[in-house]
């Protein structure tokens, strides 16, 4: 559960998510991965266009080996460096959007 201030009122807004992980892991994958070398179990390349084929074929890996992907994606992306423009226009906190209404 998430709660916000709302406005002068400071009335209290409950705001009730579901994270849906397995679908996340998804298109952060599918985003992702540019190329890729894998095949199915009769040796036949996993294709990735169109977007649809993509995401079947990240559905038909292996547990372990969407893991071992998503934490080089992540390992990646810790390791990313943010250029000075892109810095100056990343918000790190303080107003992060309209209030509530």
């Amino acid at each position: 559960m998430t709660e916000a201030q709302q406005g002068g009122d400071n009335k209290t807004v409950r705001i009730h998510t579901t994270t849906n992980t397995a679908a996340y892991t998804e298109v952060l994958l599918a985003e992702a991965v540019v190329a890729w070398n894998l095949t199915d179990e009769m040796d036949r390349d996993l294709p990735l266009e169109p977007p649809s084929a993509k995401l079947e074929s990240i559905r038909r890996l292996p547990a372990p080996v969407r893991k071992l992907l998503r934490e080089k994606v992540e390992e990646y992306n810790e390791d990313s460096v943010r250029t000075p423009e892109e810095q100056k226009t990343f918000r790190t906190g303080g107003d992060l959007g309209s209030p509530l209404r």
